[in-house]
């Protein structure tokens, strides 16, 4: 047979050897559930993240460097879960993570499971597979490389729905291979689910600003709630970004767009503002009423200064900032608030004091958020880049983010694992940037226009 095949014919008709991976995927599941061997389970992830790899491969015309990319991606991500859960502690991953474990462990003894947000809700979820699979750190570990296999796949869609696609692969690879990202991803914690949905969520606006379609938006909120159920703070990120889809969706498309499409968009998202707002403040404290005096800005400044006091006291010292935080006066907030996303985003710019792999490594993001901020900012103010809502999203989502992200940070330790989940959206948008560049009339590329169509 020839032509374009779907995935089920891929796997039922057209390569045989696809069927016999998907059984043996199948099998080592079922023997890690039937023995609550955790080790067995953990192969059959092993085995189903290369069989996506494949797939993807197949679907996207079989090219050999995307695929080259991945498989070295996805090994890497396997030996660091490798090396971390059994031969060496990787810094900056292993007192949390053990918590997570602890925590999870305890609902698989207790038997119970419930539904809440943040650190729970993620407890509870990781407890459910570890019933089912049995409990191990390294099984933890391989759940989150699976997330982060599944990330790259959509990663790349995102790219490609955003016209990128010179270089492409050079942008997966600096996404993927960060090394946060990399020692982080494979912990058994939060990062990789939350990267996964977050990118699924960012796919799926693109996809309703440029297909005009009301399912995706629908899809695109499920994923941001989701996403925001395993952080309060990414909870409201969520909400808003899906409202920022909304605005864009109506701003791009208010000439044809279906009167019953914006009502219907407004009343979802209205709907789902209540219902998160009543969730946040039904599960704080165990309290079961709505307060709105949690909204008033006197009292979120107030609750901002004592969360980041208990971060100072409880974490460490020597990667501090050294930010008191003020909201006596106006002009004191903003300056507070300003200082506070500066330093989440650009600090340290140099190493002090005693050298250490943390420091150099914070250092290094600094410098790389900087080259990134700087090449973004050229292209959109002195080369002819075409940008539209697309990327606007990716850029209002960043600063979104990094802003909610840097109220409760008080340190470049606690910033290397919240940038996990941030990078990859500024290297997003400069490589749409850069496929947004328009050449000279004559045809000529100069600057990083040339080097662009050189890659």
């Amino acid at each position: 047979m020839t032509g374009k095949y779907t995935l089920p014919d891929f796997l039922v008709r057209n390569i045989p050897p696809y069927r016999s991976a998907a059984a043996l995927i199948l099998l080592t599941g079922l023997l890690g559930i039937v023995f609550k061997n955790p080790e067995i389970s953990s192969l059959s992830l092993i085995f189903l993240s290369y069989y996506l790899v494949s797939i993807k491969y197949c679907l996207s015309g079989k090219n050999r460097q995307t695929l080259i990319l991945l498989v070295l991606c996805v090994t890497i991500y396997h030996i660091t879960a490798f090396l971390n859960s059994y031969l060496i502690e990787l810094p900056g991953v292993r007192p949390d993570s053990l918590s997570f474990l602890a925590d999870a462990q305890d609902h698989v003894e207790v038997g119970e499971f419930s539904l809440f947000i943040d650190y729970e809700f993620y407890t509870n979820l990781l407890g459910l597979l570890y019933y089912a699979f049995g409990v191990s750190y390294y099984l933890g570990s391989e759940i989150s490389v699976l997330a982060l296999t599944i990330s790259l796949l959509v990663l790349d869609r995102i790219l490609k729905e955003l016209d990128v696609d010179r270089a492409r692969n050079v942008f997966i690879l600096m996404c993927a291979l960060l090394p946060s990202t990399v020692i982080i991803g494979t912990s058994p914690m939060r990062e990789a689910s939350q990267l996964l949905l977050l990118q699924t969520t960012v796919l799926f606006a693109i996809l309703t600003i440029k297909n005009n379609s009301l399912g995706y938006f629908m899809l695109a909120v499920v994923s941001a709630l989701t996403f925001g159920m395993f952080h309060k703070a990414m909870l409201f990120v969520g909400v808003i970004a899906t409202f920022i889809v909304l605005v864009l969706w109506v701003k791009k498309y208010s000439r044809v767009l279906s009167y019953k499409h914006v009502i219907f968009g407004v009343v979802l998202l209205g709907g789902l503002i209540l219902a998160v707002g009543m969730l946040v403040f039904a599960t704080k404290s165990g309290s079961s009423h709505l307060n709105l005096r949690e909204f008033r800005i006197p009292k979120l400044l107030m609750v901002i200064q004592k969360y980041r006091d208990y971060i100072d006291s409880t974490g460490e010292p020597n990667t501090a900032y050294g930010i008191i935080f003020k909201y006596d006066t106006v002009w004191e907030s903003i300056s507070s608030l300003f200082r506070v996303y500066v330093y989440y985003l650009f600090y340290p710019v140099y190493i002090k004091g005693a050298v250490s792999l943390k420091e150099i490594y914070a250092v290094f993001e600094t410098w790389l958020r900087l080259g990134l901020f700087g090449l973004i900012l050229y292209h959109t103010r002195w080369v002819t880049t075409r940008l539209d809502e697309r990327h606007y999203l990716v850029l209002v989502l960043y600063l979104l983010m990094t802003f909610i992200w840097s109220l409760g940070t008080t340190n470049y330790g606690q910033a290397i694992r919240h940038h996990v989940l941030s990078n990859w959206l500024l290297i997003v948008l400069l490589a749409s940037c850069l496929a947004a560049s328009v050449n000279d009339e004559d045809g000529a590329s100069t600057g990083w226009r040339g080097l662009w169509n050189k890659l």
